[in-house]
């Protein structure tokens, strides 16, 4: 007979600082330990951002919202970690859509202002797209009104950034050349539907 033995001990979240903080603190250090994302890593500022908004958020989905997924405290906050490494570590790729002709006869494309980079600026907009889809990409249809409208709250009054103020914050995706909010509509190829096809 085998005998295998292990030892294992469970605590509840609430022990440990409310379970997605240590997780969030070893990411975050693991990034910028390994160093491939440079100084547009910012930990520092990454955990106070997490620190304000997180807590009243995980608590909002809970009592507000309907996940198409049941998922835990912790995995929402790697996700929006996880979006916000990747979205940092493409920030030098050209994909913000001023290449694609998404005007129609009626209006013509008009393409934002393009400015220098600014790193910390660019960590902040992506910051606040990843926390949108972080934790607000699997809630229901007919939560994501009340997310929507919680998150613009979170984001002006507690985290003091601008956000546009029509639509949802979901139609919205980070322009990185003008260091601005466009909706996704702005990405979006024009189509002509051929009925003879």
């Amino acid at each position: 007979a085998t005998v295998s033995r292990c030892g294992m001990v469970f605590m509840e979240p609430y022990y440990i600082d409310g379970g997605w903080k240590p997780i969030a603190k070893s990411f975050s250090a693991g990034v910028q330990k390994e160093g491939s994302l440079g100084q547009a890593w910012r930990h520092d500022r990454l955990l106070d951002l997490l620190n304000k908004c997180v807590p009243d958020t995980l608590d909002f989905l809970r009592r507000e919202c309907h996940e198409y997924i049941g998922t835990v405290d912790a995995q929402l906050v790697v996700n929006a970690l996880k979006l916000l490494q990747a979205s940092i570590m493409n920030r030098g790729v050209d994909d913000d859509g001023d290449d694609v002709d998404s005007s129609t006869a009626d209006e013509k494309k008009i393409k934002p202002t393009r400015i220098g980079m600014d790193e910390h600026k660019l960590f902040d907009l992506y910051f606040v797209m990843c926390f949108i889809w972080g934790f607000g990409g699997n809630v229901s249809d007919r939560a994501r009104e009340r997310f929507s409208d919680f998150a613009r709250k979170i984001i002006s009054s507690t985290l003091h950034f601008e956000f546009p103020t029509a639509g949802t914050v979901y139609d919205y995706f980070v322009h990185k050349g003008s260091m601005s909010w466009q909706n996704w509509s702005y990405k979006v190829p024009k189509f002509s539907y051929n009925s003879k096809l």
